[in-house]
C-alpha cells in the first residue's frame, strides 16, 4: 500500500507545505476532540473519508491511542479473515511430514520457501514411518522436539550463558553456510 504510486504522490503533495495542507492540519488540530469522538463510535471511517488522519503523520498525532488500537485491531481482524478465506481456497492446512531423527533439517527445508499466506494456514505435522493422525497432538509434539533441536549444540546456533540455563546466539554460527536463513527460520 505505502509503495503505491497514488500513496507516494499524496504524501509528496502533503509534505510540501501548501495552503491546502496547512488548512487541513489547522482544521484537524482545532477539531481534534470532535474527530476523536466521531472515530470512537466508528473507527471504520479511518479506511474511507477520514483516511488522511492515518496516512499523514502530522494528522496521526491527533488520534487518541484507543482509536489507533481499535483501528489496528480492525486491520488485524480483516487480515485474519482474508487469510481464513485464502486457506479455504488453498485446501485448509499446511501439511508437512518429517522423520523424527531429522526434525530440524526436514522442517527447515519444508518450511523455508513457504509464503506468508501459506505460513498463516493451520499446520498439520506427521512423522514419517509412524501411524497417527494430527488432531493437534502430533503438531504439539513436533513443536517440542523442534524447540529442543534448535538449541542442540551440534547445529552451532546457540551457546549456553554462564548460568547454564539460558542461551545466546553463537558467534561462531557462521560455520553453517545457511546460518542466517536458519536463524530466520527459528525466529
Amino acid at each position: 500500500f505505502r509503495q503505491s504510486a497514488e500513496y507516494l504522490q499524496m504524501q509528496m503533495e502533503f509534505t510540501e507545505i501548501n495552503a491546502d495542507a496547512i488548512r487541513l492540519l489547522n482544521f484537524v488540530e482545532q477539531n481534534r476532540v470532535v474527530l476523536n469522538m466521531i472515530l470512537r463510535h466508528n473507527v471504520q471511517l479511518l479506511e474511507s473519508s477520514f483516511s488522511l488522519l492515518v496516512t499523514l503523520p502530522k494528522c496521526r498525532q491527533v488520534l487518541h491511542f484507543d482509536i489507533k488500537r481499535a483501528y489496528f485491531k480492525l486491520k488485524l481482524k480483516r487480515k485474519r479473515l482474508n487469510a481464513a478465506r485464502s486457506n479455504s481456497n488453498m485446501g485448509g492446512s499446511l501439511r508437512i511430514t518429517v522423520h523424527r531423527q531429522r526434525v530440524f533439517e526436514e522442517s527447515f527445508q519444508a518450511l523455508r520457501y513457504k509464503t506468508a499466506d501459506e505460513m498463516r494456514r493451520k499446520l498439520s505435522v506427521t512423522f514419517a514411518g509412524e501411524e497417527g493422525m494430527d488432531a493437534g497432538g502430533l503438531t504439539r509434539e513436533w513443536y517440542s522436539v523442534l524447540a529442543r533441536e534448535i538449541f542442540n549444540a551440534n547445529y552451532g546456533l546457540f551457546i549456553t550463558t554462564g548460568d547454564g540455563v539460558t542461551f545466546q546466539p553463537n558467534y561462531r554460527s557462521y560455520i553453517n553456510t545457511d546460518h542466517l536463513a536458519v536463524f530466520k527460520f527459528v525466529g
